[in-house]
């Protein structure tokens, strides 16, 4: 799924990749885009150029790409080009979930390809499957414009625990991330709260209409852990586990943007396989740098041991996804600082109790804040961070 600003792009070709195209012909001869494309979406491109410099871009760059079932409702297969054979007209595809059993040979199918910044639509059918998640195809034998030149998308997982929150001050709507580009992002809405009553709204469309502007919150992103901004409603669907929706940006700050744009190349560095991104652990938040060998240390504990002396137990504290309901301000950021040393990181902040609600974590706030929020653990204000870390243990069934 991608919004509408959003898309995969290829740079140049990589013949060092262990993918590779069977042709006779040699794959660099033709420099990118040195062909005529049409002035509209409706003419069909036949070039075999364009269509040889699509599918070596693929394999060399091992892009993600979509497919869809022509005809059908159903949700599009993420894939990527295993091998292919130009000459003789087919490709193996290896997608992300299985084909139905039933899909029949000859099967039409509709790929979105993306070529130096253009994407483009062509129609393929289906030759087999040639192993585990491996379909081959035929090649399409025309292409066409699919849309304007294009941001780069990149695909994120539920397991990566990267949310999204749109709030209008009236209700919200929350959900995993499905994808990101400097221009948008795609997530899965899978509740939508009404911020008066706390009431849980019916997951339909009418709910996030086309244009509608929101407020964006996208949490726990790598390099962004909380980035704010302005969206409209790109586009909205209903889909087995929730609303798929889109989202264009339209309003972001300086800092929201430098923040953005960070994130986004750490998630290329990182889908390129590149082993130096893989940062040390960052310290918790507010943490000071450890001294220098032989010198003495702050007097904050160690990042290297935060919380209880039990590894497991530390390891199970960070698996756990909490929201702090404070107003901003010195106090919350002291108290965030000792839960993330208590070995509890994965720490959200807000003000409002109904928005937090929307992201399905335990939420964490004083006992006059609390009141009528569900799944809540309220606290004291003299609470020490370690009595309230092993509640927090107790209550999600953490041991030492």
């Amino acid at each position: 799924m991608s919004c509408t600003s959003c898309s995969t792009s290829n740079g140049p070709l990589n013949q060092g990749r262990p993918h590779r195209l069977k042709t006779s012909e040699a794959l660099t001869d033709t420099p990118p885009m040195a062909f005529q494309l049409p002035e509209d979406r409706k003419t069909a491109i036949t070039d075999p150029v364009l269509i040889r410099a699509m599918v070596t871009a693929l394999i060399t760059s091992r892009e993600e790409f979509p497919i869809k079932v022509e005809g059908t409702s159903t949700l599009p297969y993420t894939s990527h080009v295993a091998e292919a054979n130009v000459d003789r007209g087919w490709w193996d595809l290896k997608l992300q979930r299985a084909l139905p059993p039933e899909l029949a040979k000859g099967a039409i199918f509709r790929a979105t390809l993306a070529y130096e910044g253009q994407r483009f639509e062509g129609l393929m059918s289906l030759k087999g499957r040639e192993g585990y998640l491996r379909y081959q195809f035929h090649l399409p034998k025309e292409v066409f414009l699919a849309d304007r030149r294009i941001h780069k998308r990149y695909a994120y997982r539920p397991r990566e625990n990267v949310f999204v929150t749109l709030t209008d001050g009236r209700k919200a709507a929350s959900g995993p991330l499905a994808s990101l580009c400097v221009g948008g992002l795609g997530f899965r809405a899978d509740r939508i709260v009404d911020l008066e009553s706390h009431a849980r709204l019916p997951m339909d469309t009418i709910h996030l209409q086309q244009g509608a502007g929101f407020l964006v919150k996208v949490q726990d992103l790598p390099k962004a852990p909380m980035l704010e901004l302005r969206g409209k409603v790109a586009y909205t669907f209903e889909s087995p586990g929730g609303l798929l929706v889109g989202v264009d940006f339209t309003g972001i700050s300086d800092a929201a943007q430098i923040a953005l744009e960070a994130a986004i190349k750490f998630k290329e560095m990182l889908s390129r396989g590149v082993a130096s991104v893989l940062e040390p652990k960052a310290a918790a938040p507010g943490a000071t740098a450890s001294a220098p060998a032989g010198k003495a240390g702050p007097a904050a504990a160690p990042e290297e041991q935060p919380g209880p002396a039990n590894p497991l137990l530390r390891l199970r504290r960070r698996a756990v996804p909490l929201a702090l309901l404070m107003p901003e301000g010195e106090a919350r950021e002291r108290l965030r600082s000792a839960l993330a040393t208590e070995g509890y990181w994965r720490l959200i902040t807000g003000a409002s109790g109904p928005v937090l609600q929307t992201t399905g974590r335990m939420i964490l706030g004083l006992e006059e804040d609390c009141v009528g929020l569900e799944g809540s653990l309220p606290f004291d204000h003299d609470e020490q961070p370690g009595h309230l870390a092993r509640r927090i243990d107790s209550v999600m069934g953490l041991k030492e």
